[in-house]
């Protein structure tokens, strides 16, 4: 019996399949999570779709086919609307003391769920007194171990009485004015503080979205798909929330301002791009890599993010490679 079909009007099919997701992938950007919850999905996986099309792409270009125009036209609108999403230079510049040095870091409560072999979170706090940051920001950070940062002298953290996970600023520059921004029907929550550098106030501000709560190596135990998709579509819709709540303070907000987020989603996401605003991504500028922060044996996801005002210049970005939290750490030096 003849097949109905041959390999290669399969590997066709495949080709447009596979291009036509990372359309969405790319759709996924700019429209709203709600629209169409499912479409969402593409962005978190969008450099393994860049990745397929491209070993398509090859394998037609191998065979001199013109099918292989289908995969260089998504490649072509994904590199339009993204750019690249590896970055192959490091440019950055030491700036000795004259920089402000910013850190990001989602310290698992300093690892209460001993996801890394530091049980007590000792590593971690000696990690933070090494980089010694101008204005760090923890989420999921410990009141416990809150006394191990009192080097800071000016500081802010979730009020208790919010009934939020906690967040903290801490800062070498006084805080004149501070807050806390608390989503509806959930742990998570943004604070802000006001700081004045020199003569300067910027508008630091440390946000955490609502978790995926997947914990690295154990996506493939999930035994029911549907329930595992609802969860997960329930999330990008209370993330969609939280970054349109937070959008519409961070645009009434005075000041020049900067963002350290853990958003819990990818830059490829609609919510990255509301959280974003008019900033620049200090990986984007002076990045190396793909700026993994958070690793489930799957793809390396880049969702710890330092924002900064168009106005400002990144001298250095760095991403540390530590096993301290489930998350890693993100440290810039930036021009004022």
């Amino acid at each position: 019996m003849k097949h109905i079909f041959s390999i290669k009007t399969w590997l066709v099919f495949a080709t447009y399949f596979i291009a036509m997701l990372l359309i969405f992938g790319c759709i996924a950007f700019y429209m709203p999570v709600r629209v169409l919850p499912i479409i969402a999905f593409f962005s978190l996986v969008l450099p393994f779709l860049v990745i397929s099309n491209f070993v398509i792409l090859t394998y037609w270009l191998v065979k001199w086919n013109r099918a292989g125009l289908v995969p260089l036209i998504s490649l072509f609108i994904s590199y339009i609307v993204f750019g690249s999403f590896y970055r192959f230079e490091d440019n950055s510049v030491y700036m000795g003391s004259d920089g402000l040095t910013l850190m990001t870091f989602n310290t698992g409560n300093f690892n209460d769920r001993a996801t890394i072999k530091d049980k007590e979170g000792n590593r971690l706090k000696s990690f933070l007194l090494e980089k010694d940051p101008d204005v760090l920001c923890l989420q999921e950070t410990s009141r416990i171990r809150h006394k191990d940062l009192k080097h800071y002298p000016y500081n802010y953290v979730t009020p208790y009485d919010a009934q939020r996970s906690m967040q903290g600023i801490y800062s070498k520059y006084p805080i004149i004015d501070k807050g806390s921004l608390n989503f509806p029907e959930t742990a998570n929550n943004a604070i802000y503080a006001d700081i004045v550098v020199g003569k300067d106030t910027l508008r630091i501000y440390n946000l955490h979205l609502q978790s995926f709560k997947i914990i690295p190596g154990r996506i493939k135990k999930s035994k029911n798909p549907f329930r595992f998709y609802g969860r997960m579509e329930a999330t990008f819709l209370k993330q969609e929330e939280q970054a349109e709540i937070f959008n519409e303070h961070f645009t009434a907000a005075p000041y020049r301002k900067i963002v350290c987020a853990d958003l819990n989603n990818t830059p490829y996401s609609n919510v990255y791009r509301l959280v974003k605003n008019n900033l620049v991504d200090t990986f984007d500028e002076q990045g190396l890599g793909v700026g993994m922060t958070y690793d489930i044996n799957i793809l390396p996801f880049r969702i710890d993010f330092l924002l900064i005002d168009k106005s400002m210049e990144v001298k250095k970005h760095q991403n540390f490679e530590v096993k301290l939290s489930d998350h890693e750490p993100v440290m810039a030096t930036i021009k004022l």
